[in-house]
């Protein structure tokens, strides 16, 4: 997506832009100075292009380093998203929060399901 693109989606209320990394590198292998840098260059270089904060963090590949929630709460993110798949609660780290993909041919049935938490396959047979 180019910078016209992005700051105009960005004018969206119902839209957040995160930061995703940089470089879209491991974050698990950095040290907290390389960690740093890649996380607070592409938070950096978003705002610039949308004019205000971001907020939210995705971790590229999915991959967490054990510095993340101390440099995300240093540097004012107020969540940042795994790949695992799942639901979250009120008493999730909200600094490694789960997902569940919301897809384009999803019926307002399934939809709904996976809002209640009805698709968290992976805690649903961990409960069995």
């Amino acid at each position: 997506i180019n910078k016209k693109k992005l700051f105009k989606m960005s004018l969206n209320n119902n839209i957040d832009i995160g930061a995703h990394g940089f470089n879209h590198i491991d974050l698990s292998n950095l040290n907290y100075n390389e960690l740093k840098s890649e996380v607070f260059d592409s938070k950096k270089y978003i705002e610039d292009i949308i004019g205000r904060e971001v907020k939210y963090f995705s971790y590229p590949y999915g991959k967490i380093n054990i510095n993340c929630e101390r440099l995300f709460r240093e540097l004012g993110f107020v969540a940042a998203f795994t790949s695992k798949i799942g639901t979250i609660n009120k008493d999730s780290n909200k600094y490694m929060l789960n997902r569940t993909d919301i897809l384009s041919y999803d019926n307002f049935s399934s939809f709904k399901q996976k809002i209640n938490g009805s698709w968290d396959w992976i805690n649903f047979f961990l409960k069995k």
